[in-house]
């Protein structure tokens, strides 16, 4: 996919009331580039019963948490992630062993507040809030249906 997502004219005081946005500037968390990839093999066995497995990998590119990175935005990296699985199938029920993020990457999918780390009062106490959001680490598990 690719999305050119970005302001058709300028916005004065767009961000915290200090700070202007222009004509061209790439709007935040709107990766300009994602896609994905899968594939899939299925290896028959006896009695209607089979082997499944399958392979998908998903790429989302950079994001920006601000308008054009201004008043203290900054850029998110892009990322690939990677999900395979195995699954035993019979007529009437599956079991499958899967794995997302196999390859346990670190990657952000955004922030809280800016980088300015700017001092603020709160009922007399000094507020510096900043903060990022991770993407989950490899998860491995079994699933299971049951069809009736």
């Amino acid at each position: 996919a690719y999305t050119d997502a970005h302001l058709t004219k300028d916005a004065p005081n767009l961000y915290r009331n200090e700070f202007d946005a222009f004509r061209g500037d790439r709007l935040p968390q709107s990766p300009k580039h994602a896609g994905s990839i899968a594939a899939n093999y299925v290896h028959p066995l006896t009695d209607d019963r089979e082997v499944a497995l399958n392979l998908g990998a998903t790429y989302t590119g950079d994001v920006l948490t601000t308008v054009g990175e201004r008043g203290f935005g900054e850029k998110i990296p892009d990322y690939w992630l990677t999900q395979p699985s195995l699954t035993y199938r019979t007529p009437r029920w599956e079991l499958g062993l899967f794995a997302d993020n196999i390859f346990n990457k670190f990657y952000y999918t955004g922030t809280s507040e800016g980088t300015d780390n700017r001092d603020r009062a709160v009922n007399g106490y000094v507020l510096r809030s900043y903060g990022q959001t991770v993407g989950r680490p490899r998860t491995i598990g079994l699933e299971g249906r049951i069809r009736f």
